[in-house]
């Protein structure tokens, strides 16, 4: 995650592509496969590529945001996303992993003269 400090609220650490796929997954009643994902940000007006929605289920999987299920179909292995987390979990998460971020960043006091 980058924070772009022109915006504010998710728009900030977040395109908006990635919100609405965000709403999606912890949106659903059950699991969301990468097709469904995909087509479900395309209906919100996103012109993406599956790949693009497969990578930032990865990503989100790799930050433990999500967590996939494989299952098996024509073709090979599907991922299936769900929240890991609650998304008043996520907010505590992202709050957490930025001030943690700045504190590693700061920890030296005479930064500015190196």
């Amino acid at each position: 995650m980058k924070i772009d400090t022109n915006k504010k609220g998710l728009e900030a650490l977040f395109p908006p592509y990635q919100i609405d796929a965000l709403r999606v997954v912890f949106g659903a009643k059950g699991g969301v496969s990468s097709r469904e994902l995909w087509n479900a940000v395309k209906a919100r007006g996103h012109t993406i590529s599956r790949a693009t929605i497969i990578n930032f289920g990865t990503d989100m999987v790799n930050e433990g945001i999500f967590e996939d299920r494989k299952i098996t179909g024509k073709g090979g292995y599907r991922a299936v996303y769900y929240p890991k987390m609650t998304p008043a979990g996520l907010t505590e998460y992202i709050l957490a992993k930025t001030m943690t971020t700045l504190q590693q960043a700061f920890a030296d006091k005479d930064w500015w003269m190196k």
